[in-house]
């Protein structure tokens, strides 16, 4: 018999492929998206194209491009390591060593994302305001991912320890 927690990692397992599913399917759309999105700011709503119209805003389209490539390549990593681990604590193996490699894989990601908003927040400061920068919603990527990916590697540790003491209490006669 299932326990709770062991049902609900069934059921996230499989909303976190949903969700992987859906990331792999924007991630090749991104350029196009983000032209409509820098072709709409230039009022120019009728050409759809895989380039903004305006050569002015390419620097920015660009590094927009690859920020969010680069999230959006972290995050897929980040959602196949928690199907993984969400696997393993369906079939009742939370204290196995790969879910402490899981985790680590997962705090890494975090730690990029972290590093990734920092450099944003860095060069939108060079275009806009201080106030408007601190105000902005990837300046609080920067602490919140730091701090998870820091709590992460935690609990890859803790995962690691435990798989460490279920291994040599299994070999305990």
């Amino acid at each position: 018999m299932k326990t709770q927690p062991e049902k609900l990692a069934y059921i996230l397992k499989w909303l976190t492929l949903a969700v992987l599913a859906l990331n792999l399917l924007v991630l090749p759309a991104l350029p196009f998206l983000l032209s409509l999105r820098y072709n709409y700011l230039t009022h120019s709503k009728s050409i759809l194209t895989f380039i903004p119209l305006d050569s002015a805003m390419l620097p920015a389209y660009l590094f927009s491009l690859c920020f969010y490539f680069l999230c959006g390549v972290c995050s897929a990593v980040l959602l196949w390591q928690g199907f993984r681990l969400l696997k393993n604590i369906a079939r009742h193996r939370a204290f196995a060593m790969e879910n402490s490699h899981y985790m680590a894989r997962v705090s890494m990601c975090l730690f990029t994302v972290s590093a990734l908003a920092l450099i944003r927040t860095a060069v939108w400061l060079s275009y806009q305001s201080f106030a408007q920068v601190l105000m902005a919603y990837n300046t609080l990527f920067v602490p919140v991912f730091f701090i998870a990916g820091l709590l992460f590697r935690i609990l890859a540790g803790l995962f690691r320890d435990a798989a460490i003491i279920k291994e040599e209490n299994d070999l305990t006669i």
